[in-house]
């Protein structure tokens, strides 16, 4: 299985928006597209960061389902006109090399190779769904 590990910054104050326009569009699509999708999740210390993750069977399926949602007219016509004036930065698994959004080619983002189920790589202790909303 490859799992990617996606940290998004957003612009100041559009975390709320993005998780909704996530939850409501954006993940049914991926979904229908073949991807499992895992979150959003927010960061519980920085109010503009969102995290989620998404998986794939196989190298050559990830590149196969990517290529196919990021050219079809769901992702051109529908989400990306919504999404992508909401995220400042992606951040690649592991943090530093931040890039800005327009700098990052899609089909060369990381992503991890999982085997088996007990790998220690992909360990999840716990995760909070619906994302948990953080009280001042």
């Amino acid at each position: 299985m490859i799992i990617e590990i996606r940290r998004y910054r957003l612009h100041p104050g559009k975390r709320e928006a993005f998780i909704d326009i996530f939850e409501r569009v954006n993940r049914p699509a991926l979904r229908d597209a073949g991807m499992l999708v895992f979150g959003p999740m927010r960061d519980l210390e920085d109010p503009d960061v969102v995290h989620w993750m998404r998986a794939f069977a196989t190298l050559s399926d990830r590149e196969r389902i990517k290529d196919d949602f990021y050219d079809g007219p769901v992702w051109l016509k529908e989400l990306e006109p919504q999404v992508m004036p909401l995220i400042a930065h992606f951040e690649p698994f592991g943090g530093g090399n931040h890039r800005r959004v327009r700098d990052v080619q899609r089909r060369r983002i990381p992503a991890l190779r999982i085997r088996g189920p007990a790998h220690p790589a992909c360990r999840i202790d716990r995760v909070a769904y619906p994302a948990p909303k953080v009280r001042p």
